[in-house]
């Protein structure tokens, strides 16, 4: 699209002929710079989440290494085909954020029950 790095997004002004205040600035939605903004948009919906499931990961993988470790792979995968899809279509990422969410809710899970598990000890 060539877009330098420090410019994330491609803005448009959006406005009517018969329009008397000040017309609305939006991300551009269509095109080549429409998808990509989408794709900057699902890299930062990925970073959004990283930090958390990183920590999650590396306390529930202490008590339960292979699960977690599967559950890391299926969120690796969903995401994937989130961004990908969002990049293309933005409603093609609903289903990959879907499982990547739930996959991540279970390991949340898995960190509250090993700290249960050890405060019972």
């Amino acid at each position: 699209a060539g877009i330098a790095a420090p410019d994330q997004y491609i803005y448009k002004v959006m406005h009517s002929s018969s329009q008397k205040q000040l017309p609305y600035v939006l991300l551009e939605n269509e095109g080549v710079l429409g998808r990509w903004n989408r794709s900057q948009r699902a890299v930062h919906n990925y970073l959004e989440y990283g930090v958390f499931l990183v920590g999650n990961v590396l306390l529930a993988g202490f008590v339960f290494p292979f699960p977690c470790f599967v559950l890391s792979l299926v969120i690796f995968l969903a995401r994937l085909s989130s961004a990908v899809g969002y990049a293309r279509v933005p409603m093609w990422r609903i289903l990959g954020f879907i499982i990547s969410l739930y996959a991540m809710n279970v390991i949340e899970v898995m960190v509250f029950v090993a700290g249960l598990l050890s405060l019972l000890r």
